[in-house]
């Protein structure tokens, strides 16, 4: 039987395949705590030898060689390439606060090109329940026409780590008109009726290829769609409302007592009018 860090540090070799990993993980996060990065670093190399593949001891790894100092091995469990279509900042995010002081100029540039990848066109900072934050969007067009595309991006950013797999609600509603609202609209279509003063963009995450209870606190998400405007839409102002919910219990986060959050406007044209 053993007690303390010190006989578990001087025994592990011999021990470590009866120990379950997250014994490791909460030893390295005790040592942590205790300003011991180096030897946090030894319990997380060991981690990420068994499970190289798992984020959690990858970050213990990446906060481990942030605290002491190795940028070049940061830049390593990085890696130096960075694909175009790149949709989450992954592991890196736990580095980007450190930025202002990494004098290693490679990593300093890989981080800056990632970063930059997820600065919104249209900044708007919406906090839902101190979980998930909206950090902007951007939108295509200003003004379209029924049955006309339009490209949409939101830029996410993670706040705490999540157990529920989030989706989003976002809502296209004529401005100024009661009956679209969304309860009248939901039940105008369980009675059959054609709403033509509202249409949706809802969906989950990433199209649930990367859910939230996966995310890492810090991380950055853009996501892209192409919408349609639909061919029956009236025309008019219409505002955009998104906002996060829990599809299991059908709850919503809320921001600042709100379930829903207008980020702005788009102008539907007449179906065969112009902007002239």
């Amino acid at each position: 039987y053993t007690t303390g860090l010190a006989h578990i540090s001087m025994d592990r070799i011999d021990v470590y395949p009866r120990l379950p990993l997250q014994i490791y993980e909460s030893l390295a996060q005790v040592l942590f705590a205790q300003g011991h990065p180096q030897q946090a670093l030894d319990y997380a190399r060991q981690l990420c030898d068994v499970a190289p593949q798992t984020p959690g001891f990858q970050v213990l790894s990446l906060r481990a060689l942030r605290q002491t100092g190795q940028w070049e091995k940061i830049l390593k469990l990085l890696g130096s390439d960075l694909p175009e279509t790149v949709v989450r900042t992954g592991i890196a995010s736990v580095i980007f606060e450190a930025l202002p002081h990494i004098e290693h100029q490679e990593l300093r540039q890989f981080l800056e090109k990632l970063h930059a990848r997820f600065v919104p066109p249209i900044p708007v900072q919406v906090e839902f329940d101190e979980k998930i934050a909206l950090l902007g969007y951007d939108i295509s067009a200003a003004a379209l026409a029924p049955g006309q595309p339009f490209s949409i991006q939101y830029i996410w950013k993670a706040l705490d780590s999540m157990t529920a797999d989030y989706a989003i609600f976002v809502h296209f509603t004529k401005k100024g008109e009661w009956l679209a609202s969304d309860m009248t609209s939901k039940i105008k279509r369980r009675l059959g009726f054609r709403v033509r003063q509202m249409f949706q963009q809802d969906h989950d995450l990433l199209n649930g290829a990367y859910p939230t209870s996966h995310w890492i606190p810090g991380e950055l998400i853009r996501e892209d769609y192409e919408v349609v405007v639909p061919e029956k839409l009236e025309s008019g102002t219409y505002e955009i409302w998104i906002g996060v919910w829990n599809p299991l219990t059908k709850t919503r986060l809320t921001s600042h007592g709100a379930t829903r959050v207008k980020l702005g406007e788009i102008v539907i044209w007449p179906k065969n009018g112009s902007n002239g």
